[in-house]
C-alpha cells in the first residue's frame, strides 16, 4: 500500500537536481539520468509520475537487452531519441510538482486557477461573448446600450487573459490542445490582437520549460497565418525559443519539419535577421536612455523663460502654431541646438532604437499592468480602456494612437491610460499635436508601397522586442522568467536555424551593429565568425576587425588585421594611419614613423599626420627633427595653433627656454590652457632658474586641475623628473619644490 504524502523542496534544490538530470541526459548517460529521476520522484511522492518512469525504464532495458545481443533495428536512434525527450520532460514536470504550492510562484497560480477550464472551452466562451458583443453593435447608435457592449467587452478581455494564462501555464502542451491552439492562431475571422497574444503566450511558456510542440506551433503560426503581427511575434519567439533551448532542439526532427514550411515563406530569412539585429540592438538600451537624458535632452528651453512655461503648460510639448506666432522662439530652439537634437532622436528611432522606455518606465504601475497578459497585447482601438475613458471619442483616439509612430504596445497603453487622467484641455492639446503629426507621416508613407510594406514588418517586431524588453526589465514578477532571456543576445550556431543566423549578411549587420555602439568584444566575435563563413577574404572585414581589436588596446591583433587590409589597398590614409599608431602603442616608434611618412606621402601636408611625425620623432629622441617638423605644421595650422603645444615642449627639450616660454605664453593667453600648459610652462621656467615663477605656475597648474588637484599635480610633476634632471635641474631642487608648490604661502 503506497502512502499519500509530498514532500516540497526549495527552489534551490529543485534547480540542482533538473540540472543534475538534464547534464546526464546531455553527456548520453540515460541510465543515470534514470536513477536520478527514480530517486527524485521517491523523495517527493510522485507516484503517478514514478510509474511513468518505471515504463521509460523497462523501455531503456529492452532497448540494452537487444542492442547487446547484436540485434539490428533502424528505428533505434528514433526510439531512443523519443525516450530521451521524454526524460527531459519529465524532469520537468517533476520540477514543477516538487514546487510548493504555497509559494506563490505566478505558473503555480495560473495553472490551478484554470485546471477545470479546457482550451476549447474557453476559446467557446470566447466566441459567445464576440457574437454578443456583435449583435449589440449591429444597431443603430441611437439604440445602441453602451455600458452592455463595455461590460461584454471587460467579460472577452478577462477571457483573453484566461487564454493566455491557459496556454503558457499547460506544460506539456497536449497534442488536442495544440491542434486547437494552432487553428485558432491560423484563422484570419479570429481577433488579430487575440491570436497574436496567444502567440507570445507560446514563447512565456518556452521561457519556463521547454516544449517542443509550443516551438512548432511557432513555426506553424509563421507558415500559416495572414495576419504580419503574428508573423513577426512567430519569428522572434522562435528565435529566443531556440536560442533558449539549444541542445534540445538540436535533437528535434518533428520541429525540423515543422520549421520546413516556415523557411519556404518568402520573408523568412529577412525577418529572422531583422529579429536578430532588434533583439542584439536592446543591449544597447541603457546606454540609450542615458544618452537621451544627459545628452540630448537637458538645456533645450534654458534660452527662453516663457518658452521653457509653454513647454511646461503643453506637457513637455511645442505646438507649431505656436512657433509661427513667435518667430524669435524657433530662433531661440535652432541656436540652442534644439533642432538638432530632435533631428538625432528622430534619427535613433527610424534607426529601431529604444528610445521612449526612460519616459513610460515610471508609467507602469497602473493596474492593468498587473495582468501578465497585457505586457503582450497589441493596441487596438476596440479595447475598453478607450471606450470606458474617452466616450465616443474612443475611435477616434485609438486610431490616433494606432498611428503613432515608434510606440510600442504597452506605452500605447500607458499614454492612454495617462490621457485619461489628465484633464480635458491638456487632452486636447496633446491629441491635436500628435493628429498634426501623423497625419504628415500617413501622407508620406502612403507614396512609397514597398517601403510601406518593409516598414510595417520592422515596425511590429520592433513593438514586440519592444515590449518583451519592457517586460523584462520592468515586470515586478519578471524574475520568474529572466533567467532565459540571455543578455548576451549570441544567435550563432542556432540547431535548425544555422544557415539563416550565420549568413555573413546577418553576421556583418550585427558586427557592425556591435562596432558603431561600442561592443568591440563582440565585435571581434561576429567579424570572425563572418570571415569563417565568407568564401573569400574580405579587406573591409579585416579591416574593421582591426578596428576593434584597436578598440580593445589588442594593438598587435589589430596590426595583423590592418596589414591584411594594406594588401588590398596600400593607399589608405586611414589605414596607414592606424598601422602606425599600433606601432606606436607597441612601442616600435621607428616602424610607426615609417608609416606616418607613407602617410604623408598619400596625404602632403596633413596637420594630423604631420603632428604624429613631430611625435615619433620626439619618441626616438630625434628632437631638432621634431622641431623642423612641429615648425611646419605651425606655419599650415596658424589659426588652430595645433602644433604650439608639442613645438613648445619640444624647444624645452632641446635646451631653447625662452623661445619655448615665449609659445606657453602665447598659450596662455589665446588657447585656453590647461593644467598640463601651467606645469610644462614651469617647467620652463624652472630650467631657467626662475624660480619664484615657476612656483606661481605650478600653483596655477594645480589650481587648474579639475580633479585630484595637489595629488595630480604631484604624480604629473615626478612624471617628467627625468626631463628636468636633463635639462640640469638639481635634485635637491625638485626636492624642494613640491613643498614650495603645495604648502600655504
Amino acid at each position: 500500500m503506497r502512502f499519500a504524502f509530498s514532500l516540497y523542496m526549495n527552489p534551490k534544490e529543485i534547480k540542482k537536481r533538473k540540472r543534475e538530470v538534464f547534464l546526464c541526459l546531455a553527456r548520453q548517460r540515460v541510465a543515470k539520468a534514470i536513477e536520478l529521476l527514480r530517486s527524485w520522484l521517491a523523495e517527493t511522492g510522485q507516484w503517478e509520475m514514478h510509474d511513468e518512469l518505471e515504463q521509460y525504464a523497462t523501455n531503456y532495458r529492452l532497448m540494452q537487452t537487444y542492442f547487446a545481443g547484436g540485434g539490428e533495428d533502424p528505428e533505434r536512434g528514433r526510439l531512443l531519441q523519443r525516450l530521451v525527450e521524454s526524460l527531459f520532460t519529465l524532469a520537468d514536470r517533476c520540477a514543477m510538482a516538487s514546487a510548493d504550492p504555497d509559494a506563490n510562484d505566478l505558473l503555480t497560480i495560473c495553472r490551478d486557477k484554470l485546471a477545470d477550464k479546457s482550451l476549447e472551452g474557453l476559446i467557446a466562451d470566447y466566441h459567445t461573448l464576440l457574437n454578443k458583443i456583435a449583435l449589440l453593435n449591429s444597431v443603430d447608435s441611437a439604440s445602441k446600450d453602451s455600458q452592455a457592449i463595455l461590460h461584454l467587452l471587460k467579460d472577452s478581455e478577462r477571457v483573453e487573459q484566461d487564454l493566455f494564462n491557459k496556454v503558457w501555464s499547460t506544460f506539456p502542451l497536449p497534442a488536442a490542445d495544440a491542434s486547437v491552439l494552432g487553428a485558432f492562431i491560423a484563422d484570419s475571422a479570429e481577433p488579430e490582437h487575440c491570436r497574436s497574444l496567444l502567440v507570445s503566450a507560446l514563447l512565456m511558456g518556452l521561457m519556463k520549460c521547454y516544449d517542443e510542440r509550443k516551438l512548432c506551433l511557432l513555426a506553424d503560426a509563421y507558415a500559416a497565418t495572414d495576419s504580419v503581427d503574428v508573423a513577426m511575434r512567430s519569428v522572434v519567439g522562435l528565435l529566443l525559443g531556440v536560442n533558449m533551448h539549444r541542445v534540445r532542439v538540436g535533437r528535434s526532427t518533428a520541429l525540423a519539419d515543422h520549421l520546413a514550411a516556415a523557411v519556404e515563406k518568402q520573408d523568412f530569412a529577412d525577418d529572422l535577421a531583422l529579429a536578430q539585429l532588434l533583439l542584439i540592438r536592446t543591449r544597447n538600451t541603457e546606454n540609450l536612455t542615458r544618452r537621451v537624458k544627459e545628452e540630448l535632452m537637458p538645456g533645450l528651453v534654458n534660452a527662453d523663460p516663457e518658452l521653457s512655461r509653454l513647454m511646461r503648460r503643453n506637457g513637455g510639448m511645442l505646438d507649431p502654431a505656436d512657433l509661427e506666432a513667435n518667430p524669435e522662439w524657433a530662433r531661440l530652439l535652432e541656436e540652442s541646438g534644439f533642432t538638432q537634437k530632435i533631428e538625432e532622436i528622430n534619427r535613433l528611432q527610424a534607426e529601431g532604437n529604444d528610445v521612449f522606455i526612460g519616459a513610460f518606465s515610471h508609467l507602469k504601475s497602473f493596474s492593468f499592468f498587473s495582468a501578465l497578459s497585457n505586457w503582450f497585447l497589441s493596441f487596438h482601438a476596440g479595447h475598453s480602456i478607450l471606450a470606458e475613458h474617452f466616450g465616443g471619442d474612443n475611435q477616434a483616439l485609438g486610431h490616433m494612437v494606432e498611428q503613432a509612430p515608434y510606440l510600442c504596445n504597452s506605452d500605447r497603453y500607458s499614454f492612454c491610460l495617462t490621457l485619461a487622467q489628465m484633464g480635458g484641455d491638456n487632452r486636447n492639446n496633446i491629441a491635436r499635436q500628435i493628429s498634426a503629426q501623423l497625419s504628415g507621416l500617413e501622407d508620406e508613407m502612403d507614396e512609397n508601397t514597398d517601403r510601406d510594406r518593409h516598414l510595417l514588418r520592422q515596425t511590429l517586431a520592433n513593438r514586440c522586442v519592444q515590449d518583451l524588453y519592457r517586460f523584462f526589465t520592468l515586470y515586478g514578477r519578471r524574475a520568474e522568467f529572466s533567467e532565459h532571456f540571455d543578455p548576451k543576445m549570441d544567435f550563432t550556431g542556432l540547431p535548425r536555424l544555422e544557415a539563416f543566423t550565420d549568413s555573413a549578411r546577418t553576421l556583418g549587420a550585427i558586427a557592425e551593429f556591435y562596432l558603431q555602439n561600442g561592443f568591440y568584444e563582440d565585435a571581434v566575435r561576429y567579424y570572425k565568425h563572418q570571415l569563417e563563413v565568407t568564401d573569400e577574404a574580405n579587406p573591409l572585414i579585416q579591416q574593421k576587425l582591426g578596428y576593434a581589436y584597436e578598440r580593445r588596446h589588442d594593438y598587435r591583433q589589430a596590426l595583423q588585421h590592418y596589414l591584411n587590409y594594406e594588401l588590398a589597398d596600400e593607399n589608405s590614409l586611414w589605414n596607414l594611419r592606424h598601422i602606425a599608431l599600433c606601432y606606436r602603442m607597441t612601442g616600435d616608434s621607428d616602424r610607426a614613423l615609417d608609416y606616418y611618412r607613407k602617410a604623408d606621402a598619400v596625404s602632403p601636408d596633413n596637420v594630423p599626420v604631420n603632428l604624429s611625425i613631430g611625435t615619433c620623432l620626439l619618441e626616438l629622441g630625434r628632437i631638432e627633427e621634431a622641431l623642423q617638423v612641429f615648425y611646419k605644421v605651425d606655419l599650415i595650422d596658424d589659426k588652430k595653433h595645433r602644433a604650439r603645444r608639442p613645438l613648445a615642449w619640444s624647444l624645452f627639450l632641446s635646451g631653447n627656454d625662452p623661445r619655448a616660454l615665449e609659445y606657453y605664453d602665447k598659450i596662455l593667453a589665446e588657447d585656453g590652457p590647461t593644467a598640463q600648459d601651467h606645469l610644462n610652462r614651469g617647467h620652463v621656467l624652472l630650467a631657467m632658474h626662475h624660480v619664484p615663477e615657476a612656483i606661481e605656475s605650478y600653483r596655477q597648474s594645480v589650481a587648474a586641475e579639475v580633479d585630484g588637484g595637489e595629488q595630480e599635480f604631484v604624480k604629473a610633476f615626478n612624471a617628467d623628473r627625468h626631463h628636468l634632471l636633463a635639462r640640469g635641474v638639481a635634485e635637491a631642487d625638485l626636492m624642494l619644490m613640491i613643498d614650495a608648490v603645495t604648502s600655504p604661502s
